[in-house]
C-alpha cells in the first residue's frame, strides 16, 4: 500500500461557489491544486473537504481498529476493514 502525505493537509482557495472557484490542500510537504471540473458547487467541496479529513480519518480507524478484537469486528460487520488495516 502506498503512503499517503503525512501532516495536516488544509484546504485554501475560493470555494464560496461561482465561476472563480478553485484552490489548492495544501499539506506540510507539498501543494495540490484543486479544479472543479463537475458536480455542484455543494458538492464539489463536500468532495473536497471529504479529501482534506483524510489523514484524520485514516488516524482515527487506526485507533479504532488497534482496540477493537476481530469478534467485536465481526459483529458490526467490519472484518475485512480491519484485517485490511492491519496488514497494511
Amino acid at each position: 500500500m502506498t503512503k499517503h502525505t503525512t501532516g495536516a493537509w488544509e484546504i485554501e482557495g475560493d470555494w464560496s461557489g461561482g465561476p472563480n472557484m478553485g484552490g489548492w490542500i495544501t499539506t506540510p510537504h507539498c501543494v495540490f491544486e484543486i479544479s472543479p471540473i463537475c458536480g455542484s458547487e455543494r458538492e464539489i467541496v463536500a468532495d473536497i473537504r471529504l479529501i482534506a479529513a483524510a489523514p484524520k480519518m485514516l488516524a482515527a480507524l487506526e485507533r479504532a481498529a488497534k482496540k477493537l478484537t476481530l469478534d467485536e469486528c465481526i459483529e458490526c460487520g467490519i472484518e475485512v476493514a480491519l484485517v485490511e488495516t492491519r496488514s497494511a
